[in-house]
């Protein structure tokens, strides 16, 4: 059973090893030492790190205080150093007690080169006097850099040969992959070559989840390829870590999203769509990916949305809402090219007046009176006065030639007169001025 550890990634373990070790982040470093105790069991090393180091800063704390309150607690300085050296003396050292018969501290201590006063110190405070502050000061900031060498640095550098042979063994299976048929036994080869380079959980959402990406983006084009990627990680998922593809999904929609490249995007969109296909229906990372799609809404986390909304995931009213916001985005991008489009052809008006519905800009009702001519189609002239502001409409010349005699239609009300202008007008006889 892999080891559980409470940091998130070895880039947040190197992160907070960083800040530990720099006299202007350690407050920092402190409250996520805090942080991880909080998520659960740490290291007996990084618990003594977390001791030391505080003591380190409470000391710092009281010196810059009057003389007066350094008196009071100078000892308190003194058991907190006194606790936190003899914490890590006994943590470092009892593991090892591994016998039917217990073996001296010290013995224990030289085979893990340990500061043999350091045993001695923490001897004294244990049954004996407490040591001086400066005594106590000294033999804490050892520890920390017996700490610092001897733990932090040597887990950086056995993550850091392990993330070179993980990308060594991609990238060699990669090279045979692209010149030969995909065969099975050399992906179990693949397989047994990564689980001699110590993978472990950590390293493998770190190291080898960014690798096989790298590869199947690569190959995305190439149906062939891509398909020969799938059924490796398919045997992978079933020898090396039963959750490699829920891994490599939610680690490529995050980089799908993060890629500014829109042909990139795409082939991540496809290699996403493919390994979908093979995950079963009632995989709870379908709701994930969904919630992280709805997040940041654009054509490829609309492709994959609906690649997993075809799986019937969920009820069909989730669907339905879930495909209204990719459309609502869907529609913003479209209506901001059309804005981006039109260029210099808009701009706003520098002396706009808002104005009631139905006025003219000038504030002036429009005039709407129609003047029919006679049904002989002598013409019809319609007076419309000015359409915007500063228009001139010009002067209002208005003939009418009908005879009494000839006048035997009389309208009354605006229904009648439309249609009557409506039968009488013919193509070029209506004139707007």
């Amino acid at each position: 059973m892999p080891l559980q550890v409470p940091w998130t990634g070895w880039n947040e373990f190197n992160a907070v090893c960083d800040m530990l070790f720099s006299p202007s982040y350690q407050l920092a470093g402190l409250r996520r030492l805090e942080a991880w105790n909080h998520r659960g069991r740490v290291p007996v090393a990084v618990e003594a790190s977390a001791a030391l180091i505080g003591a380190q800063t409470m000391d710092q704390l009281v010196r810059s205080m009057p003389r007066s309150a350094q008196v009071v607690l100078e000892r308190q300085c003194r058991h907190s150093y006194a606790l936190a050296i003899l914490r890590c003396v006994n943590g470092m050292v009892d593991p090892n007690q591994k016998g039917k018969v217990a073996i001296s501290v010290s013995c224990l201590a030289d085979k893990m080169q340990l500061p043999r006063h350091l045993v001695d110190l923490r001897h004294d405070a244990t049954h004996g006097v407490l040591p001086s502050l400066q005594v106590l000061r000294a033999a804490a900031q050892e520890a920390v850099l017996w700490l610092k060498e001897n733990y932090w640095e040597r887990q950086r550098k056995a993550v850091t040969s392990s993330r070179s042979a993980i990308v060594k063994a991609v990238g060699r299976y990669a090279v045979d992959l692209e010149a030969e048929e995909w065969d099975e036994q050399r992906a179990h080869d693949f397989v047994s070559t990564l689980q001699t380079t110590g993978t472990t959980p950590d390293s493998v959402k770190s190291s080898l989840v960014p690798e096989l990406l790298r590869c199947l983006v690569g190959a995305a084009l190439t149906q062939g390829a891509l398909d020969r990627w799938v059924s490796t990680i398919a045997i992978m998922a079933t020898e090396l870590f039963d959750h490699l593809t829920a891994a490599l999904l939610l680690v490529g929609v995050a980089e799908l999203i993060a890629c500014n490249d829109i042909h990139k995007r795409s082939r991540y969109a496809i290699v996403l769509g493919r390994l979908l296909s093979g995950l079963d229906r009632g995989h709870p990372v379908h709701r994930r990916l969904l919630l992280i799609c709805v997040s940041s809404p654009n054509p490829e986390t609309a492709a994959v949305a609906e690649a997993i909304l075809q799986k019937q995931v969920c009820s069909d009213s989730e669907a339905s809402s879930i495909r209204g916001v990719f459309e609502v985005s869907r529609m913003g991008r479209k209506r901001k090219r059309c804005r981006e489009s039109a260029g210099e052809g808009w701009a706003v008006a520098n002396n706009w007046v808002s104005r009631p519905i139905g006025l003219l800009a000038n504030g002036e009702l429009p005039d709407l009176r129609i003047n029919l001519d006679d049904e002989a189609g002598v013409g019809v002239e319609a007076e419309v006065g000015a359409l915007g502001d500063g228009v001139d409409a010009g002067e209002e010349d208005i003939r009418d030639d009908v005879h009494e005699e000839e006048a035997n239609v009389v309208v009354d009300t605006k229904q009648h007169k439309e249609k009557a202008w409506l039968e009488s007008v013919k193509p070029g006889k209506l004139f707007l001025l």
